[in-house]
């Protein structure tokens, strides 16, 4: 199977939060298609995070730090190495960020069934 000269398959997540950095953005995405979104997403300690609720499913994969995810009234850890899921269009805001927290975010590009 031939790759698509314009498809990039391997990235780098250094690069990508130094460059959200650079950029003054929490979140640096690299991959953007028809089925999925997926960035680098990077709160310093102390820092209030700032998203609202989104159209779709996401997952995050703690790469580095030590947090708390809020998620409507339930709290849940967030350390490195973790695997947190948060369903399309729930409140939710990462807390008590102890640690440099870096994340790896993936957002489904499908509407949850009953929401079609």
């Amino acid at each position: 199977m031939a790759q698509e000269s314009n498809q990039q398959y391997h990235f780098s997540s250094e690069q990508i939060l130094d460059q959200a950095i650079a950029e003054g953005k929490l979140y640096g995405e690299y991959l953007n298609n028809e089925t999925l979104s997926s960035g680098i997403y990077h709160l310093k300690t102390g820092t209030i995070d700032p998203q609202q609720p989104h159209q779709f499913d996401e997952i995050y994969y703690v790469i580095a730090g030590i947090a708390t995810l809020k998620m409507n009234d339930m709290d849940y850890p967030a350390k490195a190495g973790d695997i947190l899921f948060v369903p399309a269009k729930v409140k939710h805001q990462f807390i008590e960020i102890q640690e440099d927290l870096t994340l790896l975010v993936f957002f489904s590009k499908k509407e949850p069934r009953g929401n079609e």
